[in-house]
């Protein structure tokens, strides 16, 4: 039997008897971890003394590839209580980046491979900024933010790439999301 995860369409002021749609939970995991080898195979792309050039105003890619680490590792700490690794030094080159990617990753993967702390609800990091989140704070919501997050920024690892003149090879081209 196929289990049902059930959310409400709208839930910025919806009636506690809103109608709720029935969503079969689907498996992002290996698409994640897809994305991540992505983000370590763009970093790689770039030469060493180039990684923090951008545009004015605008982050290079060492920088964007810290914040990726530490907004995974902060989420992961003060919301749902589990290990912190440790940020990039901010002079890290390539292969320390695509490291950290992967170690912030390991410790992603596994909070998804736990079914009951996917489950659990949870509260917004201490200090962060009051959004409008879902009635029900959730590891799925938690989990989906921080895909969202590495989507974004991989368009605009993608883009610094891009400013900087150097091609994305075929053999690690990744269709866009």
């Amino acid at each position: 039997m196929v289990s049902r995860l059930n959310a409400r369409v709208v839930f910025l002021e919806a009636a506690a008897d809103a109608q709720l749609m029935s969503f079969v939970p689907i498996a992002l995991g290996a698409y994640w971890a897809d994305l991540n080898e992505h983000l370590c195979d763009l970093v790689e792309l770039v030469p060493p003394g180039r990684l923090d050039q951008s545009p004015e105003g605008e982050w290079g890619v060492r920088e964007v590839a810290r914040h990726i680490v530490g907004g995974r590792d902060h989420w992961l700490a003060n919301s749902l209580g589990r290990e912190r690794g440790r940020l990039p030094a901010e002079d890290a080159d390539g292969s320390e980046l695509q490291a950290a990617l992967r170690g912030s990753w390991d410790r992603i993967a596994s909070f998804l491979a736990d079914a009951e702390a996917l489950d659990r609800e949870y509260e917004p990091p201490d200090g962060d900024p009051r959004y409008v989140d879902p009635p029900e704070f959730r590891g799925h919501y938690v989990a989906f933010h921080r895909l969202a997050h590495d989507v974004l920024h991989r368009a605009q690892l993608l883009d610094r790439i891009r400013d900087l003149g150097i091609e994305v090879p075929e053999t690690i081209r990744r269709r866009p999301l």
